[in-house]
C-alpha cells in the first residue's frame, strides 16, 4: 500500500507486466485486453481517507491542525443522521456519509452543497476512499457500495445479514481495490468491486481493518489479531488480551497499539505475537482510539471530574498532560462519587507537531498544542501546553441506546447521553471539520500555526 499513485492506459496488457505494477498486499486484476481503460493505483491521496485518517489509523494529519482563537468557518444542516467522521480528498471537498446510505458531497470553502447520492436504504458502515476517488462503504446486510460523483459503481454481496458491525472501516488497496469485512467475511475486491479473493475468519472482526506490514489486522471482541493478504491464507497474529476500545493504530514498525477495555494501553508486538501493557492507570478510564506522531500515543484519560490529554512514549511514561474538560461528579445513591464509567467519546486528530484537535464526552471541540517539550502537568497553566476551545458545543447531544463503548462490558451498555459527535476530520492547513449525529456539518479554523520551537 506504500506505491506511487499513477495512471495506467490498459490496452492488451500482458499479466505479468500488470503485474508489475502492483504493490503492498494487492496482486493483480483481470482485464478485458480488447477494451482500454484507465486504472488508477498507488495510496489513495486525501487529507481523510478513512476513518482514523489513514489505513494504519494513525489520525496523524498530513496538514498542521489550527490553534486559537478557533471559529467556525461554516456550518451546514443536511437533514440526515450521521454516524461517522466525514471523508476529504485533496481538493478539499468533503464527503458525508449518512447513516440510511446517503452520500453528500460539501463544498470546502463555503459548505455549500455539490452533490447528493441515494445508496441506501439499508444504512451504511464506516467509509473509505479508493485511489480513484471511488467511495466505498459497507452495510448492514453485508453488501459494498461503491460510489463515485453521482454513480453507483456497484453493489457486491460479501456476508449474511449477522455479524457486520458498521464500526469495521474498509481498507484501501494499491491496485485501486479495497478489503472489507462482514462479520468473519473478509474479501479483497477490484477496482470495479468483483470479488478477487475471499476468505473466513474464526471471529468477526469488530473494529476498523488496519494496514500493517503488508497486511490487513482484522480484531475480532475477543481482542484476537488475525492478518491477511489476498494471495495468503489469514494467520493469527497475536491477542491483545482483552476487548480493544474504538480500534487499534499501527506504529509504522512493528506494533499495534489500542486500549483495553478502557483500563490498558497495550502494544501488541507483530513480530513476537506478544502484548505489553504500557500503562495502566490506578484511577480514571482510558478512551481510545490512540493518535500516533513522532513515537508518542495520544489517548484521554477520563475521570469523575475532569477528562485529560495524555501522551505516552514507547516506555509508558508520561510526555504531557492537558486538562480538556472539567465537570461536576456524578452522584451515587449513598451521596459519594458514583463509579466511573466510560462515556460515548470520539478520538483525536494529531499533526506532526503533536497538536491535538479534540471533541470531549460532553460534547465541546478545542485543539491542545504547545506541548511538544517532555513535562508532567495536568493544564495549560504550565506554561508549556495550549488548550483552545470552542466557545459554543457545535452539536446537540443526543442518547446512545442499548450499546456499550467497543470492548467495554456490556454491564455497562444502555442508554447514555452522548457528545453529539459523529467525529472530526482533517480538512486542510488549519482547519478541521465536525460531523454531528443530528446531520450538521461544519468546518472549524484558527490562526496559522507557527514554529512552536520559537
Amino acid at each position: 500500500m506504500s506505491a506511487r499513485r499513477r495512471s495506467i492506459a490498459l490496452v492488451g496488457v500482458t499479466a505479468p507486466l500488470l503485474a508489475l505494477a502492483w504493490a503492498g498486499i494487492s496482486s493483480a486484476q483481470k482485464f478485458e485486453p480488447r477494451k482500454p481503460r484507465t486504472v488508477v493505483v498507488g495510496a489513495p491521496r486525501a487529507f481523510a481517507t478513512t476513518d482514523r485518517v489513514d489505513g494504519q489509523r494513525t489520525a496523524l494529519t498530513r496538514a498542521p491542525l489550527p490553534r486559537g482563537p478557533l471559529r467556525i468557518a461554516w456550518r451546514r444542516p443536511l437533514a440526515l443522521t450521521i454516524d461517522r467522521a466525514p471523508l476529504v480528498p485533496l481538493s478539499g471537498d468533503v464527503l458525508v456519509v449518512g447513516s440510511r446510505g446517503d452520500v453528500v458531497t460539501l463544498d470546502g470553502d463555503d459548505g455549500s452543497e455539490k452533490l447528493r447520492v441515494g445508496a441506501g436504504p439499508l444504512g451504511t458502515a464506516a467509509a473509505t476512499l479508493t485511489s480513484d476517488g471511488t467511495l466505498v462503504f459497507l452495510t448492514p446486510l453485508g453488501e459494498a457500495v461503491g460510489v463515485r460523483g453521482a454513480q453507483i459503481r456497484y453493489r457486491t454481496r460479501i456476508g449474511s445479514e449477522r455479524g457486520v458491525s458498521t464500526r469495521v472501516s474498509p481498507l484501501p488497496l494499491d491496485d485501486g481495490g479495497v478489503i472489507v469485512a462482514a462479520g468473519a467475511e473478509l474479501a479483497a475486491l477490484d477496482a470495479d468491486g468483483a470479488i478477487r479473493a475471499r476468505r473466513t475468519l474464526p471471529e468477526a472482526a469488530v473494529v476498523p481493518l488496519v494496514d500493517a506490514r503488508g497486511m490487513a489486522i482484522a480484531i475480532a471482541a475477543s481482542g484476537v489479531a488475525y492478518g491477511w493478504a489476498p494471495d495468503r491464507e489469514p494467520q493469527r497474529v497475536g491477542s491483545f488480551g482483552g476487548p480493544v476500545d474504538e480500534g487499534a493504530a499501527f506504529d509504522g514498525v512493528r506494533s499495534l497499539i489500542a486500549v483495553i477495555a478502557n483500563r490498558q494501553l497495550v502494544a501488541l508486538d507483530l513480530d513476537r505475537g506478544i502484548a505489553t501493557t504500557r500503562t495502566a492507570p490506578t484511577t480514571g478510564l482510558l478512551l481510545g482510539p490512540p493518535a500516533l506522531s513522532s513515537g508518542l500515543t495520544h489517548v484521554f484519560l477520563h475521570g469523575s471530574a475532569s477528562t485529560l490529554a495524555v501522551a505516552y512514549d514507547a516506555a509508558g511514561q508520561e510526555a504531557w498532560t492537558a486538562r480538556v474538560a472539567t465537570f461536576v461528579p456524578t452522584l451515587s445513591a449513598d451521596g459519594g462519587v458514583a463509579t466511573v464509567i466510560a462515556p460515548a467519546h470520539d478520538g483525536a486528530l494529531v499533526d506532526a507537531s503533536g497538536a491535538l484537535a479534540f471533541a470531549t464526552p460532553s460534547g465541546f471541540v478545542g485543539v491542545v498544542s504547545g506541548c511538544g517539550a517532555p513535562h508532567r502537568g495536568d493544564d495549560a497553566g504550565d506554561g508549556r501546553c495550549v488548550v483552545d476551545v470552542l466557545g459554543e458545543a457545535p452539536c446537540a447531544r443526543g442518547i446512545v441506546e442499548g450499546r456499550a463503548p467497543t470492548g467495554v462490558p456490556s454491564a455497562q451498555a444502555g442508554p447514555r447521553l452522548s457528545s453529539g459527535i459523529a467525529g472530526l476530520a482533517p480538512a486542510g492547513p488549519g482547519a478541521f471539520v465536525v460531523a454531528c449525529e443530528g446531520g450538521t456539518v461544519l468546518k472549524i479554523t484558527g490562526r496559522a500555526p507557527r514554529d512552536e520551537r520559537d
